[in-house]
């Protein structure tokens, strides 16, 4: 068990940064597709 929690305790903390960047990736798309002029309208 104590394996496991050092396993977990080393790969959660990278996962939290490919999840972050991630969401800054998908930020940044929206802003640019929020900047774009809206054809529809």
């Amino acid at each position: 068990m104590l394996q496991l929690c050092d396993t977990l305790l080393e790969f959660y903390p990278k996962e939290i940064l490919k999840i972050q960047d991630r969401i800054g990736r998908f930020d940044e798309v929206k802003t640019r597709w929020q900047s774009r002029k809206d054809i529809w309208d």
